[in-house]
């Protein structure tokens, strides 16, 4: 009896451990997810403007946009 509670006692350790380890891993996964977000965000809003800014020089070229 005090064998299985000794090695039930070791297994609970185990397990909040694991689960100790998971959360931090989540929070730094969270933390990177934001930081991703947000490089998306910025490259997304720079190939607008480099898209819009080859746009008007397609337009600036002659018969270009007369086809």
């Amino acid at each position: 009896m005090q064998n299985e509670l000794h090695l039930m006692l070791g297994k609970v350790e185990r397990l909040a451990q694991a689960v100790k380890d998971l959360h931090q891993e989540n929070l730094a996964l969270r933390r990177q997810l934001v930081s991703v977000q947000s490089e998306n965000q910025s490259l997304t809003s720079r190939l607008a403007a480099a898209r819009e800014r080859v746009n008007s020089l397609i337009d600036k070229l002659p018969g270009v946009r007369d086809e």
